[in-house]
């Protein structure tokens, strides 16, 4: 027997922005158990709605901003725009049945079927009556001749756009040549610059010499004239004559009185000679903005339009993203319209101090303990290390019962279970709902970020709406503060300070929460930023930034010092989004959107273990229990899983696929409570273990 195909679900009708809409029915009259009825018009923050429930949805002022527009109804019945010719005389849009007229209004082909459902009240003649003169009618003539012009041109065109490309082609290359021409000019006037500066070193290193050799030839000659003065002054006492031993002894006063002054003299000056290259304005500028230096400007081009500027970044923020990126958020598109600002050398707003770029690397002051690991020493101590040990990726095939690969490092393997006591009865239960939505608030919030504060408050980033918000423990609202960027993440570092990152402005803000909130410092990193974590013992903020081969987990301290950068193997990381640290700060989880959960022991760096379940195609938010079980937030499918034990993964939650994605989870150790947040949603959704 045949395999039996399934049939193809249909859309009924178009909404706002093109939506495909499968289900008209009014989404309020079901909420509220009203008589049913197909909805008439469409908004695309709260869905399907009938002409009444429409009418009081623009007068709601909590929904002020959002537009409901009619929807179009889809005819499944349409004929295609263009015909084929795979069946001569078989109908396009009913392939079962044979042409029998035409349409004169539409100029259309039609079956029986099409004359009743699409053509009732046109024009209509049969095809046997309007096919009588086509042997000597003219437009067979024409309709060749035109289909061998249409063809000719079509060929003409389409080599003309391979030539296209070839001039592209050779115009890039040139283009290429002059870019590396101008770098071989610049790094002759870079040269000349320092055989300058090295000839001028020399020069004042000769003249300095001979100075410093004059005062050390000067204590070199004193050596034989006080031996003679020793040996009279010795001469006279073995004499034991009282006027010759008066006599040496004043000559030798005078003696010492004469070159105490001059050894007093060559003592004191102890200056010791330093170094240190000053740039001027514009090679600062180049230091601190390397990005800046030059742009490339496409004209008439189809991608970016006529006369079109485009920087050169070096930076992957994800409204810049490469084309091969796969990190794109459920928001990503038209509702976000990134800015991102250029790259500047950022002030510490708390200690008024210059923060070090981690990509300017200095020398460090003093000897070099034997105890570092091998690494990079930069600015203030920090250690650039690259892991011994990466991540191997299973082969095809190599999967455990649990369906999900396990990789542990031999050599770095911690003590105990990686994922905190096994636990296989781990069970939540739905509380309810909280609304989250402030009167300030422009859009439907969609928080990327949650954490819960030590004294039981839940602070939550908005993404949309640009701002921070404060609730209670029992999940009321405090206070919030507007930001300028669209933050991501959020964690607590101390009892009312956290830290919020900024994918776009590649920054991480320290800000102290009450009810008076207030930005303490900011810390400016040289990549993408997403998830964060603050390490209880080191009291560093370690970050996720970057992707693909340029991600990695820098540490900073909260007044912007860099202190330690974990650079891992090619391969470990594709898309890192967020960061989580045990309670005891041995071991820190990463979420990654392809990768899934990998783990590292926090003091080496080292990668010791790795989830990745097959069935979900995107890992998200993580948090940490005191017990160390890890919960992960996934989509595709929507679901809770928590990992126990040293590689056991339970589903603790699966959501509706019909409901918005969830953006971020959070664990509260007081009230025991998990909250998960939706993207573009009014309410928080909180369960508890029980």
């Amino acid at each position: 027997m045949g395999k039996k195909t399934e049939k193809k679900v249909r859309p009924r009708a178009l909404g706002v922005d093109n939506v495909e809409l499968f289900d008209i029915t009014c989404f309020s009259c079901q909420k509220h158990h009203k008589l049913l009825q197909d909805g008439q018009f469409h908004c695309k923050y709260c869905g399907v709605m009938c002409e009444n429930c429409a009418s009081e949805h623009q007068k709601t002022p909590k929904q002020a901003g959002h537009w409901a527009d009619k929807i179009r109804l889809i005819s499944h019945f349409e004929t295609p725009v263009v015909p084929t010719f795979n069946f001569l005389e078989k109908c396009e849009t009913h392939p079962k049945r044979r042409i029998k007229s035409f349409c004169l209004d539409h100029g259309a082909l039609c079956c029986n079927d099409c004359t009743r459902d699409l053509h009732a009240g046109c024009t209509i003649d049969a095809i046997k009556t309007m096919c009588e003169d086509v042997l000597t009618e003219a437009e067979m003539v024409e309709s060749k001749n035109e289909l061998s012009d249409l063809r000719r041109r079509g060929k003409k065109a389409g080599n003309a756009k391979k030539q296209e490309i070839i001039n592209m082609a050779r115009q890039a290359t040139l283009f290429e040549n002059y870019v590396r021409d101008l770098r071989e000019r610049i790094n002759v006037m870079f040269d000349s610059m320092v055989a300058a500066i090295v000839k001028e070193k020399d020069e004042f290193c000769k003249a300095e010499s001979q100075l410093i050799e004059k005062d050390a030839t000067l204590c070199d000659d004193l050596g034989p004239m006080f031996e003679v003065a020793q040996k009279h002054l010795d001469e006279a006492y073995r004499g034991r004559k009282k006027e010759d031993m008066w006599i040496a002894m004043k000559k030798l006063e005078a003696m010492i009185t004469h070159y105490d002054g001059i050894v007093t003299g060559v003592e004191n000056d102890k200056s010791e000679v330093r170094f240190e290259f000053v740039p001027n304005a514009s090679l600062q500028g180049i230091l601190e903005a390397p990005e800046n230096m030059g742009k490339m400007k496409v004209t008439s081009s189809r991608l970016y339009g006529n006369n079109t500027d485009l920087t050169s970044k070096r930076n992957d923020a994800p409204s810049i993203r490469n084309a091969d990126s796969k990190f794109k958020p459920p928001w990503e598109g038209d509702d976000i319209k990134a800015h991102p600002s250029p790259w500047v050398k950022s002030t510490n707003l708390l200690s008024k101090s210059k923060t070090p770029l981690p990509d300017l690397i200095r020398h460090s002051l003093g000897p070099r303990p034997n105890s570092l690991p091998q690494g990079i020493r930069t600015a203030r101590g920090t250690i650039m290390t690259r892991t011994s040990n990466g991540l191997v990726t299973p082969k095809v095939g190599k999967q455990s019962d649990k369906g999900y690969h396990l990789a542990n490092n031999s050599k770095a393997k911690v003590i105990g279970e990686v994922f905190g006591p096994k636990n296989t009865n781990m069970k939540i239960t739905y509380i309810g709902r909280k609304e989250i939505m402030a009167d300030f608030d422009a859009e439907l919030t969609s928080v990327t970020g949650s954490a819960f504060l030590p004294n039981g408050r839940l602070v939550l980033i908005d993404n949309h709406n640009k701002n921070l918000k404060l609730y209670s423990s029992e999940y009321e609202f405090l206070s919030g503060i507007a930001l300028e960027e669209r933050p991501w993440n959020v964690t607590s570092c101390y009892k009312t300070v956290v830290a919020v990152s900024y994918p776009y402005d590649q920054s991480v803000e320290i800000i102290t929460t009450g009810m008076d909130m207030k930005i303490e410092a900011k810390i400016k990193t040289d990549r993408t930023c997403h998830g964060l974590a603050f390490h209880q013992v080191e009291k560093w903020l370690y970050i996720v930034c970057g992707s693909g081969k340029n991600a990695q987990i820098q540490a900073y301290s909260l007044d912007g010092h860099l202190r330690k950068v974990i650079i891992p193997k090619h391969g470990v990381f594709q898309e890192p989004v967020y960061i989580a640290i045990t309670s005891d700060s041995k071991r820190m989880f990463v979420s990654d959107l392809d990768n899934g959960i990998v783990g590292f022991d926090t003091k080496s760096g080292d990668v010791i273990c790795q989830f990745r379940n097959p069935d979900i195609k995107r890992y998200w938010d993580i948090k940490l229990d005191p017990d160390g079980h890890v919960f992960v937030l996934t989509t595709d499918p929507d679901c809770i899983y928590v990992l126990t034990g040293l590689h056991n993964g339970q589903l603790l939650k699966e959501f509706r696929p019909e409901l918005s994605k969830p953006c971020s989870i959070s664990y509260s150790p007081i009230n025991k409570d998990l909250v998960i947040t939706r993207w573009k949603v009014e309410e928080i959704e909180v369960y508890r273990f029980v």
